[in-house]
């Protein structure tokens, strides 16, 4: 899986976010590092194979313009730098992050058939390559080579915006429609100025403002601690929307396979494995923590991400979680990735 933070507010938005995805890149990716900005009217986007260090080394991102913007560090799951987000469109106008995969919706998912009708439309993928076994679950063409699903999803989005005349929000949600799957996506569009819009099925996307600051992350766990937060939120499940400085609009949409809810039973058995976990076996990885709680649903798509980062923060806001931090071997030789496993204190 991967990690997600964004901020809009009054201050330079690639500091913040930096250090927000520095907190959290460990638990599910720190193999590829990549942020947008928005100034202007302009995307200011990088990209890398590596981790937030090796993004600061090998790019200007830290000094990028902007009051706005996304970042993004993903799991090793194949792929150069292009595989890496965020995913833009050919005039450079949208730019897009996604968190997930397809996982359970394999079976009603249709990536391939959506990137062949944009191939056939004129669009081309910066992810095109031969298709192997390091490349299943992305989109397979008719000429055999294979894209990644999620700059299908990003140039599907940027097809509705151009073609159906689509708030970006609303493109966004067509695509996941289109494409289902266990996964939330958060653009940047340089003609919506100072906005985020997202669609999201069931992966955790936090929400927190102060009087003058929006920021959004995967893992409440990389917020600022030096803030004033005087709402916290997360996104929906089967939703759509937007968010600005004044607020956030949601729309709700039916999702292709039914998912279970966080009901007041499942939220507490899920706390109870979480903890007899990181009693009887900790270190653990999220990974380890996501598969001890994801049979709580049964056959609903469940919510595991949302309900274990939730417990994590509940337990550090508590001062009883301990992250202890080692390092593994990154995509490229040389290259290492930062691990982030839990305990309690």
């Amino acid at each position: 899986m991967c990690n997600i933070s964004g901020y809009i507010g009054n201050r330079r938005a690639a500091p913040i976010l930096i250090d927000m995805l520095k907190k959290q890149e460990g638990f599910c990716g720190g193999y590829y590092t990549g942020i947008i900005t928005y100034h202007e009217g302009k995307l200011y986007t990088a990209k890398v194979v590596g981790n937030v260090d090796r993004l600061l080394a090998e790019t200007d991102a830290l000094n990028f313009p902007g009051t706005c913007g996304l970042i993004h560090s993903r799991s090793k799951s194949g792929g150069d730098v292009h595989h890496a987000h965020p995913f833009v469109s050919q005039d450079g106008n949208l730019a897009m992050v996604l968190n997930g995969g397809i996982v359970r919706y394999a079976p009603v998912y249709n990536g391939g058939g959506v990137a062949q009708e944009l191939y056939e439309l004129g669009f081309r993928f910066d992810t095109e390559t031969e298709y192997t076994d390091a490349m299943k679950g992305h989109c397979l063409l008719a000429n055999g080579n294979c894209v990644h699903n999620s700059e299908a999803i990003c140039h599907y989005t940027d097809y509705g915006i151009k073609h159906k005349d689509l708030t970006t929000a609303a493109a966004l949600e067509q695509a996941f429609i289109r494409m289902p799957q266990e996964s939330v996506a958060l653009a940047l569009n340089a003609n919506d100025g100072n906005k985020i819009s997202f669609a999201n099925y069931n992966m955790p996307m936090s929400v927190a403002r102060t009087e003058d600051e929006v920021f959004l992350s995967s893992m409440s766990i990389a917020f600022p601690t030096d803030r004033d937060f005087f709402v916290s939120d997360y996104i929906l499940p089967a939703s759509s929307g937007s968010i600005t400085l004044e607020e956030t609009r949601v729309h709700r949409f039916k999702p292709a396979l039914p998912i279970g809810n966080l009901t007041p039973q499942i939220v507490h058995d899920g706390y109870e494995s979480i903890m007899k976990l990181l009693t009887e076996e900790a270190p653990c990885s999220i990974g380890k923590l996501n598969n001890g709680v994801r049979g709580l649903w049964g056959e609903l798509i469940d919510q595991r991400y949302p309900l274990t980062y939730s417990v994590l923060q509940d337990l550090q806001n508590a001062g009883k979680l301990e992250i202890v931090k080692t390092e593994r071997e990154g995509i490229q030789p040389g290259l290492t990735a930062p691990l982030y496993q839990l305990a309690l204190k």
